[in-house]
């Protein structure tokens, strides 16, 4: 009675394990890795305790890797450099900082140590870089008609998604619109209502998004209203002030130069990613802030009341925008109801 026993258990023991025999010829599971992060390669083998041997192999070139035999584990390839951790617990391969170079396919090998049998899977590693520094550029040629160019500082394998209004971008002559890939044409007649582009970049392992408005891809490619009367700023005298200029803060401006008008003198000029100070009047009391184009000036004098000019200058299209600014200063007067201020 216990022999047939045994030999039930024996022979359903076997038939288990010969039901994961392995399927080489099959297409193998796929796992995707971020370059330089860590990937676990987990082979669909269940752990049991009469298992044997594991040998994790590297296609290509064919190369054993990690072998975990009788309790022990040993690494071969040196390529790895220590990157590489079998876990005996379930047979895992974790490959530790993804290099490009580890993008290959794998195979578990597990012997069973009661009957020798062999079971074989296969893994496809793919490494992908993550997709980061989405970024739209604009190329214009008349007053909204434009195209637009999705571009990223990182990210392979990439595709590339266009919206407008949250609706996905198609190929609509109707619409004005045609989708190459990364960038976007679109054509107006005339100024329309305000519209948002996005662009979406993707890989298997990531996405990052940016957009732009209709309103700041238009203004960028008028010209300003040097005409009209210039806006006013208040400041204090022996404060500091602001001037804001009401263009579109891009990525693609090229330069950016600030004069006072009486006399027409350049006090300070922003030219691909350079700031240089002109006016030796100042004294080192003004600052170009880059990130919005602003023009600060510290400490205040009376002689600093003028009209102030910026001219913005796009890199891709050469397009330039000016403004006027009036800058009037003031000075304190103490009264018995607090601060207030008069002109000079």
């Amino acid at each position: 009675m216990w022999n047939c026993l045994k030999r039930v258990l024996c022979l359903n023991s076997a038939f288990v394990f010969a039901i994961f025999l392995a399927r080489t010829g099959a297409s193998p599971a796929i796992v995707n890795g971020v370059l330089g992060h860590s990937v676990s390669l987990f082979p669909s083998i269940p752990v049991r305790q009469d298992v044997y041997e594991v040998e994790w192999i590297k296609s290509s070139p064919r190369t054993m890797i990690a072998q975990y035999s009788e309790g022990s584990i040993k690494y071969f390839n040196s390529s790895y450099n220590n990157r590489i951790t079998l876990h005996s617990g379930n047979f895992s391969l974790e490959i530790h900082d993804l290099r490009k170079e580890d993008a290959d396919e794998y195979e578990v090998i597990v012997t069973a140590g009661d009957s020798g049998d062999e079971r074989r899977e296969r893994i496809q590693l793919k490494v992908y870089e993550l997709v980061s520094g989405a970024n739209i550029t604009v190329q214009t040629t008349v007053i909204c008609n434009f195209t637009l160019t999705c571009t990223m500082t990182s990210g392979d394998h990439t595709s590339f998604t266009w919206w407008r209004n949250g609706e996905a971008s198609v190929n609509d002559s109707t619409q004005h619109i045609r989708v190459l890939g990364n960038t976007l044409e679109v054509s107006h007649t005339a100024e329309v209502e305000d519209a948002v582009y996005k662009c979406e970049a993707r890989n298997p392992i990531s996405n990052e998004t940016a957009e732009i408005r209709l309103r700041d891809i238009c203004k960028l490619n008028t010209y300003a209203r040097t005409g009209a009367s210039p806006a006013i700023v208040n400041g204090v005298l022996g404060h500091s002030v602001s001037l804001f200029p009401s263009i579109p803060v891009r990525q693609d401006m090229d330069e950016v130069v600030w004069k006072r008008s009486s006399p027409s003198t350049k006090i300070a000029r922003y030219l691909e990613g350079s700031i240089k100070y002109f006016n030796s009047n100042y004294n080192n009391r003004i600052t170009l802030h880059f990130g919005n184009f602003s023009l600060e000036i510290h400490d205040l004098r009376k002689e600093d009341a003028d009209e102030y000019e910026v001219i913005v200058t796009a890199g891709d299209s050469g397009d330039e925008r000016r403004e006027r600014i009036q800058l009037k200063v003031y000075g304190n007067w103490h009264g018995v109801n607090g601060n207030k201020t008069n002109k000079w």
